[in-house]
């Protein structure tokens, strides 16, 4: 058997070679690597946007979480469109301020302050449904203005002083016609009662 030595250049070519070699299959390897970084990266920033976008705020779902249902009404709170007869309403109103009056007229004390009672229930009514005419809510209008000056009449009533009670009734009737006209309605304008509109009743005490 017979060997060929090789010369030191010989060598030298060939530790060259293979230097060369490793380093370009290192380069390829590095390149390939950071190819895979960046595709990586790339692919976590989409992901990053794509649930930006899906998912709500932490304002957003904090508010989502306080009021999961804010369109819908609260329990024993009526509905914004439910259909509310407000001038049948007004018509209580009135049929009980008529009624306060004679009572009062008669110093019947304790049937005034029934129908009183009756109106305050008629009005609290009004406000928890919430009505809405010629684009004006009515309810702060009953709770500002009707409200304080029916609680008036009370004081009359519970004096058992026929004067107060009439200057109180006279606010009443005053205050029901600004009310009246605030609301987009001044055309209804009331007065004090000159005759008996229920004669079938009795009043005096």
């Amino acid at each position: 058997m017979r060997f060929e030595c090789l010369d030191l250049d010989q060598i030298s070519d060939m530790k060259n070679t293979t230097l060369l070699t490793l380093l370009g299959l290192a380069l390829l390897l590095g390149g390939l690597i950071w190819q895979s970084l960046q595709v990586s990266r790339l692919q976590e920033q989409v992901l990053e946007m794509n649930g930006k976008a899906a998912a709500p705020s932490e304002k957003e779902a904090t508010a989502a979480v306080a009021s999961p249902k804010e369109n819908e009404p609260k329990e024993n709170e009526p509905k914004e469109n439910e259909h509310y007869e407000l001038a049948k309403a007004m018509g209580y109103m009135q049929r009980f301020a008529e009624k306060i009056y004679w009572a009062g007229k008669e110093k019947n004390w304790e049937l005034a302050a029934f129908y009183v009672h009756e109106a305050e229930e008629t009005a609290e009514e009004i406000i928890a449904h919430k009505p809405i005419k010629n684009e004006k809510e009515i309810a702060p209008l009953v709770a500002q203005m009707f409200i304080p000056a029916l609680e008036g009449l009370e004081e009359g009533i519970k004096a058992q002083d026929a004067l107060l009670f009439g200057q109180k009734y006279q606010t009443l009737i005053q205050t029901c016609n600004a009310c009246h006209a605030a609301s987009g309605y001044g055309i209804i304008k009331l007065q004090v009662p000159t005759q008996n509109s229920f004669p079938s009743q009795v009043f005096a005490p």
